[in-house]
């Protein structure tokens, strides 16, 4: 739903671009949480720019939501899954 009405708002309606960008930002510190978690475990290298791989992996999830309206099919989801996860680097 966020990644439709992102889509969908349109630039005047400053409400829901507040909503929508918070929703965004809630999602983005979520994985960066994580991944500074991964970081300190050592399951992500030490030099791992965390805020910008979680950019990446919740744009990345926003265009899946995108391709799954376009193309929906399991097979062309996983090939793009696939190669999100294979661009995350690992400690």
């Amino acid at each position: 739903l966020v990644c439709s009405s992102s889509m969908e708002v349109c630039e005047t309606d400053t409400e829901t671009l507040e909503r929508v960008g918070a929703s965004h930002d809630r999602m983005r510190s979520m994985f960066a949480r994580r991944f500074s978690r991964a970081v300190r475990e050592g399951e992500l290298p030490s030099d791992t720019d965390v805020e910008s791989l979680a950019g990446f992996v919740v744009s990345s999830n926003m265009g899946m939501q995108v391709t799954a309206r376009t193309q929906p099919g399991v097979a062309v989801l996983r090939g793009i899954a696939d190669r999100i996860l294979e661009s995350i680097p690992t400690g």
